[in-house]
């Protein structure tokens, strides 16, 4: 028995000895998840080889030197808690795609881990202070973005940018442009390509048709380095909006595609990184570091990126095997992980790292032009039927509050914040059964009644099905009807749907025109509530015109209070999922950005080498 008591307390010390030790510091995560997930299966792979490997020149790293300078006389940075980094070892994540692998950005499903390609700008700046602005939702701030194949632009207007490209880009060593200097040239081939606008190309890529910036018209190049961004309208937040897509933005080589064969893997090349070097179909993505990349890390200017010699994607058709590869260290970093899987990895694995993200909901929509969803009335009775604290401390597990919104409140100085709200705008999202009955009998409807909401599998139903039962609480019926995802989306945007439609709250897009659009009268294709309000319109219109960030951010919480007050949907919450990562990984801190906007993420962490030979990984 002492033995075995000796044994347990030496694996207890052995595991916070890691812990201290790993570079990366614990966040907080909640303790009051009443649910556990089962055990998952051992990591497999499946898959025949259908190429070789392309080996690289062996070439000399570029690599920091320790200063001579003692610590205690440098400059301190947030950062510096990581350590120095360390090159060398590999980096595994799985393939979150919901499709098979894509070489040509021409497509977009697959197009995520085009990690030899590069973006005009980057969605996270490393030196910026997490605790400032963590990167862990879909959206940058403008002020919070940093320019990459761009050194610096200007936004002239509302409808100009001009983007100055960063001299001394070298496209990889590898035909067919065997290192030659990037140029703004090069831009502007893309931006015609996708968007149809010159070079040959007419028609727009049809994948990126409703997903390209807002009234993006053309790049055009006006020298080798200066690059002119011209939207059709005024828009208000054109950057933000070229910023995302990512695979919009990831600039390929003109000389690529004319050579054709574009879904060959072994002709992928880019500016970036990582070179792409292997790829076994339904098994795995190998890149290997490009040798002459032309980037430096911000936080260690002296350190020419990547740090690890490899970064290998595996093909993990399920989320229990890549749970169970997590466990086992067969990759290193998990990101969107469910409330349940993470209170189940915190108990298998505590020394696992684990980040908090804000996440959106599944809500509501209603025809605000059709009976009886165009009396305010009747849809702020809806909204006092639902018991938001309920669901969030049952169905969610008390991981969120159930604090109502409409845009996600993570997307601090965008979002109409709750603590703001005046106390009668809070009431009408509380939980009232008596004034809901009330509403509905001065509406016309002392019965309630029947109605319909269409959804699809992309939205929970589990949570549907609450939010039904709630509602026969004010003798509100509805029934829900599900349609396969194509099914729907050609339903409601053909505005067939006549009652409820399946809905987004919290919403957490890293571009602010979608989420305007949602209620904008002259966009039924994203205004599925067909929403006809002249002073959301105005909200609009001003956003559109403004070129401040401030601006910007002030007109989108005043279109966030407008939906609010006016009760366009029926509101939820913010949800949350987690980011989960291994205590070896270091200069990560659970940002979004490893699929899509990877290439720049993935380059600027390293592993530490004796902390996961201490872990026996």
């Amino acid at each position: 028995m002492k033995m075995k008591i000796v044994s347990a307390l030496a694996i207890v010390l052995f595991i916070v000895l890691v812990s201290t030790a790993s570079c990366t510091p614990s966040t907080t995560t909640s303790t009051t998840i009443s649910q556990t997930s089962t055990s998952s299966p051992s990591l497999t792979t499946t898959g025949t080889p259908v190429s070789t490997t392309i080996a690289l020149p062996e070439q000399t790293k570029t690599k920091t030197t320790s200063s001579t300078v003692p610590t205690s006389s440098k400059e301190t940075h947030w950062w510096d808690k990581w350590g120095e980094p360390q090159y060398g070892g590999k980096i595994t994540i799985p393939f979150n795609s919901p499709g098979a692998p894509k070489f040509d950005n021409y497509s977009f499903i697959g197009a995520n881990y085009q990690w030899w390609l590069e973006t005009p700008w980057s969605p996270i700046d490393p030196t910026m202070d997490r605790s400032i602005w963590s990167y862990r939702i879909g959206f940058t701030p403008e002020k919070y973005i940093t320019g990459n194949l761009l050194e610096k632009w200007e936004i002239t207007d509302a409808q100009t940018i001009i983007g100055h490209v960063r001299k001394g880009i070298k496209w990889q060593n590898k035909p067919p442009v065997n290192g030659r200097e990037f140029t703004a040239y090069d831009m502007q081939a893309h931006y015609d390509r996708l968007m149809g606008t010159g070079g040959g190309f007419t028609e727009p890529a049809p994948m990126y048709i409703g997903m390209s910036p807002p009234y993006f018209e053309k790049a055009t190049a006006t020298d080798k380095y200066t690059v002119v961004f011209k939207f059709s309208r005024p828009t208000g937040s054109g950057l933000i909006g070229l910023v995302d897509p990512f695979a919009f933005n990831t600039i390929e080589a003109p000389e690529w595609v004319a050579q054709g064969d574009l879904e060959n893997w072994k002709n992928a090349v880019g500016t970036g990184p990582w070179i792409l070097t292997n790829y076994v179909e339904g098994s795995s993505m190998t890149f290997k570091r490009n040798p002459e990349y032309w980037g430096h890390d911000q936080r260690y200017p002296e350190n020419q990126p990547p740090y690890a010699d490899e970064l290998s994607v595996l093909m993990i058709p399920d989320v229990p095997t890549k749970l169970a590869a997590l466990r086992t260290g067969k990759i290193d970093v998990f990101d969107g992980v469910s409330w349940e899987q993470a209170k189940s990895l915190s108990q298998t694995n505590p020394e696992l790292k684990q980040a908090t993200v804000s996440s959106g909901a599944t809500a509501v929509g209603l025809r605000n032009d059709k009976a009886p969803f165009n009396d305010i009335r009747v849809r702020k009775a809806l909204q006092l039927a639902l018991d938001l604290k309920s669901i969030a401390s049952g169905y969610f597990g008390g991981t969120v509050d159930g604090t109502p919104c409409w845009i996600n409140p993570g997307l601090k100085g965008y979002a109409y914040e709750y603590k703001d709200w005046p106390q009668e705008l809070k009431d009408e999202y509380s939980h009232n059964l008596t004034k809901a009955r009330q509403l509905l009998t001065e509406a016309g409807y002392p019965n309630g009644f029947k109605t319909n909401i269409v959804t699809s599998g992309m939205y929970d139903v589990g949570l549907l099905q609450i939010i039904k039962a709630q509602f026969l609480d004010i003798g509100v019926d509805m029934e829900i009807k599900m349609m396969d995802q194509g099914t729907f989306r050609s339903y409601v945007n053909a505005g067939k749907h006549d009652q409820m439609v399946a809905w987004n709250s919290a919403m957490v897009q890293a571009s602010m025109p979608p989420i305007l659009a949602r209620f904008d009268s002259t966009n039924l294709s994203l205004n599925w509530c067909h929403v006809n309000d002249p002073g959301y319109d105005a909200i609009v219109a001003q956003f559109n015109k403004a070129t401040d960030p401030d601006e910007v951010a002030r007109l989108m919480r005043e279109s966030d209070k407008r939906v609010l007050e006016q009760h366009y949907i029926i509101s939820t919450f913010a949800t949350v999922t987690y980011n989960i990562w291994q205590p070896y990984l270091c200069g990560y801190e659970g940002e979004a950005w490893l699929g899509w906007g990877g290439t720049f993420t993935t380059a600027r962490i390293w592993i530490d080498q004796q902390a996961k030979k201490a872990m026996g990984r």
